[in-house]
């Protein structure tokens, strides 16, 4: 007897490549660079002394989505507590793709010789949701609006006895020179 055996088989490998989508991660959250202070100055309206602000800062990251400049993300904070009427210009000096520098000009503050501007969390926001971290600047004014008759001088003609008598009285007028 004679046996006849087929054997058949195939063999078939299917390579499909789709194209789903390009996913970026962005993991960088957008920044502040505080370039510098151009101008502080003084203006007076109605009985109140002023200060008008102007500052530079560069926004950097690579997926900018919105970019808040109002009061309600741009604070002034004096003494622990916050002010409120004070007014925000803003205009935009150089857009690059990754970077954008801005010059925001704070009027009408009322402020002391010294105060915080904050730019808090949630001004800038990029395409994957992230925000920029809390950002504080330290202003120190040097207010000299003192009035003439302020002034106390020591008239030339007075005499000591030795130095220590002169510095003394010099140091006590010196103190009046900058109380305001």
């Amino acid at each position: 007897m004679t046996s006849y055996f087929n054997i058949i088989y195939a063999k078939y490998v299917f390579q499909n490549e789709f194209f789903i989508a390009n996913i970026n991660i962005d993991r960088t959250k957008p920044n502040i660079e505080f370039i510098g202070i151009d101008s502080i100055k003084p203006s007076s309206s109605n009985a109140q002394k002023t200060y008008e602000v102007s500052m530079k800062t560069k926004f950097t990251d690579q997926n900018f989505k919105n970019i808040f400049l109002d009061k309600e993300h741009i604070k002034v904070k004096q003494d622990g507590e916050y002010i409120s009427n004070f007014d925000i210009e803003f205009n935009k000096i150089e857009d690059k793709k990754n970077e954008k520098t801005y010059e925001i000009k704070l009027k009408n503050l009322e402020v002391n010789e010294k105060f915080k501007i904050e730019i808090v969390e949630g001004t800038l926001i990029d395409e994957g949701g992230l925000e920029n971290e809390l950002f504080e600047v330290d202003v120190y004014l040097e207010i000299d609006n003192f009035e003439e008759e302020d002034y106390y001088e020591l008239e030339e003609s007075e005499e000591y006895e030795d130095e220590e008598e002169y510095n003394e009285e010099y140091e006590e007028n010196k103190l009046l020179l900058f109380t305001v």
